[in-house]
C-alpha cells in the first residue's frame, strides 16, 4: 500500500477519509456489500440485537485483487 496514494483509494473506493487500515477495510467492506451480522447483547435490556459489520478479511483480499489487477493507480519511484 505504500505504493498507492491514498487519494486513489478514496476516489477508486469512492469512501471517507481514513485513519487507520482497519477504519478503510471497513468502510470498503460495507460499501461493496461486504458485510457479517454481529449478535450482541445489551447489558441493560439483556435484549439481542443484530448489526451489519464490514468483513475486513474479504475487503482485504478485493484491495488485494484491485491491486494485482491494475485496477488501482500506483507508482514506484526509479533510483
Amino acid at each position: 500500500m505504500e505504493k498507492v496514494g491514498k487519494h486513489e483509494i478514496l476516489r477508486h473506493y469512492r469512501i471517507m477519509d481514513f485513519k487507520t487500515t482497519e477504519d478503510m477495510l471497513e468502510q470498503i467492506a460495507l460499501k461493496k456489500g461486504l458485510t457479517q451480522q454481529q449478535v450482541t447483547t445489551d447489558p441493560k435490556t439483556k435484549k439481542k440485537q443484530k448489526k451489519q459489520v464490514g468483513n475486513q478479511e474479504d475487503a482485504a483480499r478485493r484491495v488485494i485483487r484491485d491491486f494485482l489487477n491494475n485496477r488501482i493507480t500506483y507508482f514506484s519511484k526509479v533510483m
